[in-house]
């Protein structure tokens, strides 16, 4: 058994982490079997460590107009996860692993530039027959 859950954009303000009985702890499906899938990134600072195998989030673009020293996430963006370095790709943060998709898309400007689009695919086959293997 896997467990989905899909947390609000930040702009709407719900639900938070602290409102997820099925992320915070009161759920029979084990953490290991967990996927959490959120708009923006920083929703991810509001769950509890290692409450969720895996976290998939976008909205960064991957740096929609590549700027040099990062600078369109220091001047364009107040994202908390930015400014800790984690703008796209595969990285752990907290005990959960969490992938920031660049995506296909623009926003206000149709324009990509230095950052290609990609289409993301994960499989989590693979990761389910791996913990079938250690019951």
């Amino acid at each position: 058994l896997w467990q989905f859950y899909g947390m609000a954009d930040i702009k709407n303000g719900r639900p938070s982490a602290a409102t997820m009985p099925e992320v915070t702890g009161n759920s029979t499906v084990a953490p290991e079997r967990r996927i959490v899938i959120a708009h923006n990134p920083d929703r991810i600072l509001e769950l509890p460590e290692e409450s969720a195998l895996l976290f998939l989030a976008g909205h960064f673009h991957g740096g929609q107009i590549w700027a040099p020293f990062r600078l369109e996430y220091k001047v364009l963006r107040d994202e908390k996860l930015a400014s800790m370095g984690y703008t796209r790709g595969l990285f752990t943060l907290r005990g959960i692993k969490a992938y920031i998709s660049r995506g296909i898309g623009c926003v206000l400007i149709p324009l990509r530039f230095m950052s290609r689009p990609e289409l993301t695919i994960i499989d989590i086959w693979e990761h389910y027959e791996m913990l079938e293997n250690k019951a």
